[in-house]
């Protein structure tokens, strides 16, 4: 009866197959590359000592990885920085819904050399939902107990935790990408199992489902830690739990090794988790920064990234020095005055009917493109560089301006009277 179950299940699955698109049906080839790439101890039947199949891990994993690379757009940042063997990822959590969890492991399975499983430590709730514990278990997961995580450190696992819990998942909107409380428990298994630590800022997660208020009373009548209350959600009903479709930025910091007891005191304790919290924040901002960057350039290129923070934030540690400057500074609004050019002759402040009017329209585009790079450079300071390379531009887009151009214009110009 079983075979006939699983013979059914596998037609179902061709059937439906045969109807996804080009592009999910080569994701779906390429999970499947990756899944059989993670190292693993599977059993006879197919299963790892956890419950991990690959097989059912394959069919929940590819919606999530259509919304990773379709929905979220998600970009990583040195991923490269996670070591090989038993490692703890800690991140910020945030979104209401755990998408952030579910972005952060299809980082480490499509983006990660070698492609790992993150063992995610779940809620003690969680089990208790009908079917959700032993979908968790297909999945790699977890409850977040002590022995449980113990084991998957011993056994060399990638065991990923979100030290805020509920507290950070259901903050309102107004406390975004601010990190709340961490418990000490990760640290002290960090301690007893010797496993160094990778610091994750998630930037995207606290805009996916701004949240209004949390009726943290009703929730637990309920059996739930919290009952946050979003745009969408109750209003919408299942609806509004859908997340608006923000763009992920996964920040991997560089792995934090921490000597103790972990039978130490909690002030020690606390002190650790601190340095962990504060590298977090430091990353939470510098990506956030990035963000509003890019969103003031138009460009995600990671090159470009680096380009514009080196101009706006000179002589930081973290971007090569070969960039910072009145150069890159320059270059930052050259690429900013150019798109403010653009909008500014496609709103009508140039045009090409009447070539007498463009200098006396001149002054609004000046005005337009050098507020844009004010805005972009963010300093009062650079904005030397920002008319400079606005003058440059103007003079290139107005053939008056041209030194050809000016001399056939003072020839033909009548004698003054």
């Amino acid at each position: 009866m079983a075979t006939e179950d699983s013979g059914m299940l596998d037609a179902l699955m061709k059937l439906v197959g045969s109807y996804l698109p080009d592009a999910v049906r080569d994701l779906g080839t390429e999970l499947e590359d990756r899944l059989r790439k993670v190292p693993n101890h599977l059993n006879e039947f197919g299963f790892d000592p956890y419950g991990l199949s690959l097989e059912a891990a394959h069919r929940m994993f590819l919606p999530v990885a259509v919304m990773y690379r379709s929905y979220f757009r998600v970009e990583t940042f040195d991923v490269d920085r996670v070591p090989e063997g038993r490692v703890m990822l800690i991140a910020n959590h945030a979104g209401q819904l755990p998408f952030d969890g579910a972005m952060l492991t299809m980082a480490m399975l499509l983006d990660a050399e070698p492609p790992r499983i993150c063992r995610s430590m779940g809620e003690y709730f969680l089990p208790r939902m009908p079917w959700l514990g032993t979908a968790m278990a297909r999945g790699g997961a977890m409850v977040g107990t002590p022995e449980n995580c113990v084991h998957m450190l011993d056994n060399d696992e990638c065991v990923l935790a979100f030290p805020e819990g509920a507290r950070g998942m259901n903050k309102p909107y107004t406390e975004r990408y601010r990190l709340q409380r961490m418990g000490l428990g990760f640290m002290r298994l960090a301690l007893e199992t010797s496993t160094p630590i990778v610091p994750v800022a998630i930037v995207g997660s606290d805009d996916q489902q701004p949240g209004i208020a949390n009726l943290e009373g009703l929730g637990r009548r309920l059996g739930l830690p919290a009952l946050p209350i979003t745009l969408g959600f109750p209003l919408l009903g299942p609806l509004g739990m859908l997340p608006l479709p923000v763009k992920y930025r996964i920040y991997f910091g560089e792995p934090l090794d921490f000597a103790g007891d972990s039978s130490d005191d909690d002030i020690t304790i606390q002190q650790n988790v601190d340095a962990v919290k504060e590298t977090i924040e430091a990353m939470l901002a510098r990506g956030v920064r990035d963000r509003r960057e890019s969103s003031s350039s138009g460009s995600s290129d990671p090159a470009q990234l680096r380009l514009a923070h080196s101009a706006v934030h000179p002589g930081d540690g973290g971007v090569p020095g070969g960039l910072c400057g009145p150069r890159g500074a320059a270059a930052v609004a050259a690429r900013v005055a150019h798109r403010c050019l653009s909008r500014a002759h496609r709103a009508g402040f140039g045009g090409r009917d009447d070539p007498g009017r463009i200098s006396g329209r001149r002054h609004a585009i000046a005005g337009h493109a050098d507020r844009g790079c004010a805005r972009a450079l963010g300093r009062r300071g650079r904005r030397r560089d920002a008319g400079n390379a606005v003058g440059a531009l103007l003079r290139a887009r107005d053939p008056r301006d041209r030194p050809a151009a000016r001399r056939t214009r003072d020839r033909r110009r009548p004698p003054d009277r």
